[in-house]
This record gives C-alpha cells, sequence and structure tokens, in this order.
C-alpha cells in the first residue's frame, strides 16, 4: 500500500472513446464537488482530444496522455470508465505508474467494481478500485491517505496490502440524494471547447440512480443495489438553470435507468420546471410499464422531448427469462401513445439471447420493426453483451468466445480503436474484458445475429415501410430476408455501408413477382420519395434536424405565388393508408386502382405530409417538378384547355384552379402579397 508523504490532491480522468454528442463528465464533476471541501480536485477529459483525433491509441499516445496528466501536482490518479473504454484508462495508468512510480492509482465506476479483484491480480499497477457510488469511499480513501491511515476499515473498497488483495464489506448507497452538493461546474475551465459554434449545446445530468427491476443483462441496477432515488426537483433545475445561463445549455439528458418509476415525483419535477417558466428541452429512460398517457402529456407539457426505452425482446416468453417481465401489448399501446402526444422515443431491442430461439428472434424483429413505423424515431438493435456484474455473464462465461465482428457491431465496444496491446490484454483477460466476448446463442448460428444487426439496423429506418410491407405481403420470415440480402452484399460486413444495403434492398424487391412485388414497388417508390422530398437526420441524444438548406420558394426576394416543395407519384394502390391498416390487419384485401399521391414538405413545421390529388393537380405538379413556374404552368394549360374560348374563361379557370390549390394548403404565398390570388396568373 503507498502512503502519500503529503496532502493529497486528487486528479479525476476520463478516458478517450468516441461519441457523436462531447459533453463535460458530469460524474466527475459531482465527485469533485464532494470531496472539494476537503482535497483539492482538477480534471482530465480525453474524450475531446480523442474524438477530434487529437490524440491516438499507439503508444506515443498512450504516454502523450500520461505526461499531460502527471504535469498536475496530484498524487492520486482517480479514473473513471465505460466497459468500452476500459482497457484505454487500464493502459494510460500504466503509462502514468511508469513514468512516476510514487502516484496512487485508483479505479470506480460499474465496470471497474465489478471485476475489482481480476483487475488487481491482473495488473500490477492498479492500487485500488472503489465499489458501488464512490462519494463517501473516496472521501474516505483521501483522508485516511493524508493521515497515513490503513485502508482496512473503509467499506466498499478494494486494494492491495503488501502482496495480498483486500475486499472490504460494502457500504449502504446514499439515502437521500437532496444532500449531495452542486457539481463542481467550475472546473471545465473552456466549457466551449466542447460544442462546435452555432450547435444547439447538450448535456447529461444525474437526476438519480436506481432502478428497482432485476434484468438479467443490466449490471447498474447492482451498482446501485436495485434503490430507486430522485434528487429534489430544485436540485434538478438549479442545475438546469446555471447551464443554461451560464454555458448556453439548451438540451438536458436526466440520467437515471428508470426515471417515472415513482409517478408522483415526475409529476413534482414537471411542475416545478413548468414554474420557472423556461423553456426547458429534456430527454429520459424509462420502461414501458412506468409511464402512461398522462404521465406522458405532463412530461411533454414540461418540455420533455424524448424517451429512450429498453424492450430488449419481442418474444412474451423470452420477457420472463430475461427478467424484463414487460407485458408487450402494454408496450405497442406505449410507443403509439408517445406518437400521438409528439415525444419522440428511442426503443431498444436486444438479440442473440443465449436461449433465444428463431421463433423468439422473428418476434423481435417483427415488433421493433412495427414499433418504428408507429412513429418511433429510433429502434435500435443490439447484439447480447456479457457485462461484468450480470447474470447472464455469470451463467455463460464459460461459452464466451471471442469474435472480431464484436468490435463491429457489438456498440458497446466499437466506440475506441483497439490496439495490438489492448488486443493481447482482451484475449488473455476475459472477464475483466467481457464485452469484448460474445455470448452464442444455442438455437441459430451466432453469425445470423451479426447479419441482422448490420442489414436491419440501418434498413429499419431507411425503408421500414418497404421491409414491413414485403414480410407481411409475401409471408416470408425476417429471417429469410436477411438471408436474400446476405446473397447481394459484399462478404466483409465493413463493406455494408448503408448505400449497399439500400441498393440491394431495392434490387431484391425488383424482381419479386406477382402482385405482392408490384405493391412493395409502390411502398418502395412511396419510401424512396419521402426520403428525397425531405432530407432530415437524428443527432446525437435525440436532436432532429433538417438537412438541406431553405428551398428557393420561402425566400424573402421571392414575389410570385408558388407551389410548395414537393413530389407527386403515380401509384398502383393507396399505400400510405394500406400501411396504416396493416399495422393491425396485416392480411387485408389490397385494391389495386390509378393513385396520384402528393408528398408535400412543410418548411416552418419541418416535416412532410402526403395527399391524395385529382390528375390535374398531379399534372401541374408534374409541371411545375420539371421546371416550370406556377404561373406559366396554368397559362399553358389554360391555353391547352379545348373549351375555354376566350381570355376571360381562361383568367376565371385559373382563379379557380389557384383557389382549389389554396384550400389544398398547396402554396407559398410572398411576404408582401396577402394570402390571396395574385392578379394575372
Amino acid at each position: 500500500m503507498i502512503l502519500m508523504e503529503v496532502s493529497p490532491l486528487i486528479h479525476l480522468i476520463r478516458p478517450p472513446y468516441s461519441t457523436d454528442s462531447i459533453c463535460p463528465p458530469i460524474n466527475l464533476l459531482a465527485l469533485a464537488a464532494y470531496v472539494e471541501p476537503y482535497h483539492p480536485v482538477s480534471i482530465s477529459d480525453f474524450v475531446i482530444s480523442y474524438v477530434r483525433k487529437e490524440l491516438t491509441m499507439d503508444a506515443a499516445g498512450m504516454e502523450q496522455a500520461a505526461r499531460q496528466i502527471l504535469q498536475h501536482d496530484a498524487q492520486v490518479l482517480a479514473f473513471t470508465s465505460m466497459c468500452s473504454s476500459y482497457a484505454a484508462a487500464l493502459r494510460i495508468a500504466e503509462a502514468c505508474k511508469r513514468l512516476d512510480p510514487s502516484r496512487f492509482i485508483l479505479f470506480g465506476g460499474p465496470h471497474a467494481g465489478f471485476v475489482a479483484r481480476e483487475t488487481l491480480e491482473a495488473f500490477d499497477f492498479v492500487d485500488a478500485i472503489v465499489l458501488g457510488e464512490g462519494e463517501e469511499t473516496l472521501l474516505d480513501l483521501l483522508n485516511a491517505l493524508r493521515d497515513k491511515q490503513t485502508l482496512h476499515g473503509i467499506p466498499s473498497l478494494v486494494f492491495r496490502d503488501g502482496g495480498e488483495i483486500i475486499e472490504t464489506d460494502r457500504r449502504k448507497v446514499l439515502d437521500d440524494l437532496g444532500d449531495l452538493p452542486f457539481p463542481a461546474f467550475h472546473l471545465i475551465q473552456n466549457v466551449d471547447s466542447y460544442y462546435e459554434p452555432g450547435v444547439d449545446r447538450f448535456i447529461e445530468i444525474e437526476a438519480g440512480r436506481g432502478c428497482p427491476f432485476n434484468c438479467k443483462f443490466c449490471s447498474t441496477s447492482l451498482f446501485f443495489s436495485r434503490r430507486y432515488r430522485l434528487k429534489t426537483p430544485k436540485q434538478i433545475v438549479d442545475e438546469m438553470m446555471w447551464l443554461k445561463q451560464n454555458w448556453n445549455i439548451t438540451g438536458f439528458g436526466l440520467i437515471h435507468d428508470n426515471l417515472t418509476v415513482r409517478k408522483d415525483m415526475v409529476r413534482e419535477l414537471c411542475e416545478y420546471i413548468n414554474d420557472t417558466g423556461v423553456p426547458f428541452q429534456w430527454y429520459c429512460s424509462s420502461r414501458t410499464d412506468t409511464i402512461d398517457r398522462e404521465m406522458m402529456e405532463f412530461m411533454k407539457e414540461a418540455g420533455c422531448q424524448g424517451i429512450f426505452f429498453g424492450v430488449e425482446t419481442g418474444s412474451q416468453s423470452m420477457q420472463k427469462t430475461v427478467g424484463k417481465r414487460l407485458k408487450l401489448d402494454r408496450s405497442r399501446e406505449t410507443f403509439r401513445d408517445l406518437a400521438e402526444v409528439g415525444i419522440d422515443a428511442t426503443a431498444s431491442f436486444i438479440i442473440g439471447f443465449p436461449d433465444e430461439t428463431l421463433d423468439d428472434l422473428e418476434d423481435t424483429l417483427s415488433m421493433a420493426l412495427e414499433v418504428r413505423l408507429y412513429g418511433t424515431r429510433d429502434v435500435q438493435l443490439h447484439p447480447i453483451t456479457a457485462l461484468p456484474g450480470t447474470e447472464i455473464l455469470n451463467e455463460h462465461e464459460d461459452r464466451l468466445v471471442f469474435h472480431e465482428h464484436v468490435l463491429t457491431f457489438h456498440d458497446i465496444t466499437s466506440v475506441i480503436e483497439i490496439s495490438d496491446v489492448e488486443m493481447e490484454w482482451i484475449r488473455n483477460h476475459r472477464r475483466p474484458f467481457s464485452n469484448f466476448y460474445a455470448v452464442p446463442p444455442l438455437h441459430y448460428p451466432m453469425e445470423l445475429v451479426y447479419q441482422i444487426r448490420g442489414c436491419y439496423f440501418h434498413l429499419m429506418h431507411e425503408r421500414g415501410y418497404t421491409l414491413y410491407s414485403l414480410q407481411k405481403a409475401s409471408g416470408m420470415r425476417h429471417v429469410e430476408i436477411v438471408e436474400q440480402l446476405v446473397q447481394l452484399l459484399p462478404d466483409s460486413y465493413r463493406e455494408w455501408t448503408p448505400e449497399r444495403l439500400t441498393h440491394a434492398l431495392e434490387s431484391y424487391v425488383a424482381e419479386f413477382p406477382g402482385e405482392v412485388g408490384a405493391f412493395v414497388r409502390d411502398v418502395l417508390l412511396y419510401e424512396q420519395t419521402m426520403r428525397k422530398t425531405a432530407e432530415f437526420t437524428d443527432g446525437a441524444n435525440g436532436w432532429i434536424r433538417y438537412k438541406g438548406a431553405m428551398p428557393e420558394v420561402y425566400a424573402a426576394d421571392n414575389r410570385e405565388v408558388s407551389l410548395k416543395p414537393l413530389q407527386v407519384l403515380e401509384l398502383s394502390y393507396d399505400v400510405p393508408t394500406l400501411m396504416k391498416q396493416m399495422l393491425v390487419e396485416p392480411t387485408l384485401t389490397r385494391e389495386i386502382r390509378e393513385y396520384h399521391l402528393a408528398i408535400v414538405f412543410e418548411w416552418e413545421a419541418h416535416n412532410v405530409r402526403t395527399m391524395e390529388v385529382d390528375p390535374l393537380t398531379a399534372e401541374i405538379m408534374n409541371r411545375v417538378q420539371g421546371g416550370s413556374t406556377l404561373g406559366a404552368c396554368l397559362q399553358e394549360l389554360s391555353d391547352e384547355h379545348p373549351f375555354l374560348t376566350s381570355d376571360e374563361e381562361r383568367q376565371t379557370w385559373r382563379d379557380e384552379v389557384m383557389t382549389h390549390l389554396d384550400a389544398a394548403n398547396l402554396l407559398v404565398h410572398p411576404a408582401s402579397s396577402s394570402k390571396h390570388l395574385v392578379e394575372g396568373l
């Protein structure tokens, strides 16, 4: 055991990993606030430099990070880590110890805590690991090192004592999060470095801790002892207000595994937010059985923009097997309600559970696709990962296999480069790095998991209607569709780009025979055109943005009445109506008829709507799409009309057509004109 010769300074470190949304490390800022009244604190965050390619994962990059840390006059170097960045954190810690053996290397967080003994046995440069919630244990540890006291009496600690590894008894989790101090936001010297100029700023803040449920694949519920706790509404809103006023934050992720367990506490929080009069935008996580329509509505009123849900499996029997125990009919109702209320939802599913059968897998893919078509913004498919601390790992550790595809398709491992050093550690120390291993399903090949993840994760979002109509109309199983697509794709998964995946599906549909093929091709054309009319992008943490520039017809210098941006399709089926009906009645009869469908982009609302139009309106739209102005188009059509014989009749006809188009809300009027007809059109 290393004893400090001087009062210890502690330096908190977030190791590198990739992310689409960089924001300050709230967990470290919360820990810092707890110990700062007694011990000076500083922070290093390597996520920024790694994402911006200023830090590499080779030996030179690790030494660069270590030397940056050692510039701080801190004797205790405390690393937090997610499972994906655990190896990187260990490499930086190793370099720190090699360059300065006097430093005390400390780890904390769920991953480190669940593999604490294994980590100390494998890596002799780690001095101690905090188990569970870190505030009290960290402060006790720093006090003991300062006072040159033994560490044996500190609960929730694993440490070295000579050649022996000591693990003390666990302490209880904090009873009242209301006692936690305000996070040490002042330790972030340059918050602008986390955000791009002109982009909405998002940050995650801690709303509470502890999920009372007991899913076999989840480790965080055990980390927090399954004790549901929330910060007070005042604590949460005070942090949001400070961040909005001082850092110009506009979006907040309220971090809690299951915020909505207590309806009364969530209502109290929402009322407190509303009472501020500030239009906060925030996101959270929930279960589909701990939220109802009433709760959604008051959350929406308080600024809730999006909610993450872990559904995990679409098989009712597997819900019991994996310990999730959702009632899936209730889950479907929840996602339909969210779409109607106007809260964006994310539905996360897991594929490849050890006991999952092909029928279970089919149920999951069917539900994932249905939920997407209800209007759920994001549907995720994750191969099962055996995380430390979970029943999945404890039950199947002897079956773990290393597979290179884990580094491609397991989102929990694909957020960082893996060097040869980390690869050797991963292969030699299976349990500390179990998230880099696969648990093969017992009833079908592991390769199928990766094929499904590779195909459906993208196609459910880009061509969800096409997949659904193909599966329902043809009677094929989703697995069969995947097998057909795989034949049209390159051998290497890394070459399965979004463009190639989309092309493979479109090629397969183009050759599909019979009436089913004709129907699915209409659906494909509809979906392609919807995407073409207005491209949106899902940014990090739920932000949805329109990709393009403002359409020219909305420009301030536009002086003509114009059609809104739109596309018109000539179909044989009423695709929008049929798709809605198929979600309720998959075997319905499809009527073939001439059908003109307009897809209209509403710029001001940033959404797309569809409507059936008559042949004349379709002809006008096609001519305008071909380059004609609306005025010139109507002039040509009136001149071509065989029953209009005078200028007065032609003008009257043009006025009637304009009135018809305006009533259908298809026109953009110049800012300088009234919302009526323009003389002379």
